[in-house]
């Protein structure tokens, strides 16, 4: 029963605190609608962990929170840890989750030290201005997200700055 009121409270004050988010960042764009773009940030990424129990949200929540845009094994390791989770089993099972519901993107260059891109704008922009990628190579990797639902092409365009995005020389549209 304890457990039970528990949780319940941890859900209130979790979306206390996605409201508070929210009525910031409205905030901060009213203040400021210059600066704001079309890209997409982590907190938009993550709707789609509420079905998540809150503790492993939360813990979700905070690894993301602690990856840098190019992730390593060791860095996602570390960010886990950072976010109070130690066990192997949950670091393999915040990769997996993350992986499949595309808040890790592949990295798409083969000479990379990194595994994954936790900013989509960082991998559009990569996948954009990386000489050894071709457009095929890109429509390739997108079109296999796009089919496992993970990342699409309408999410690569709107991730790129809006300087790019308006251009006509992009790889994506070549390919598709």
């Amino acid at each position: 029963m304890e457990r039970d009121r528990l949780a319940r409270l941890d859900e209130r004050l979790e979306r206390i605190e996605e409201q508070q988010d929210e009525l910031l960042h409205l905030l901060r764009n009213e203040a400021a609608p210059a600066q704001t773009d079309r890209t997409h940030s982590h907190t938009d990424r993550l709707a789609n962990l509420d079905d998540l129990e809150p503790q492993v949200r939360q813990g979700v929540k905070s690894t993301i929170e602690h990856l840098p845009d190019n992730v390593s094994e060791s860095d996602f390791e570390q960010a886990v840890h950072k976010a109070g989770r130690t066990d192997p089993r949950t670091v393999e099972k915040y990769k997996n989750l993350l992986e499949s519901r595309g808040i890790l993107l592949p990295d798409p260059r083969t000479s990379s030290d990194y595994k994954w891109f936790s900013s989509p704008r960082k991998f559009a922009l990569v996948c954009e201005q990386d000489p050894d990628l071709s457009a095929e190579n890109i429509a390739e990797l997108v079109d296999s997200l796009e089919t496992l639902g993970k990342f699409s092409v309408k999410e690569y365009r709107d991730a790129l700055p809006d300087s790019m995005a308006d251009g006509d020389d992009l790889k994506i549209d070549e390919a598709f």
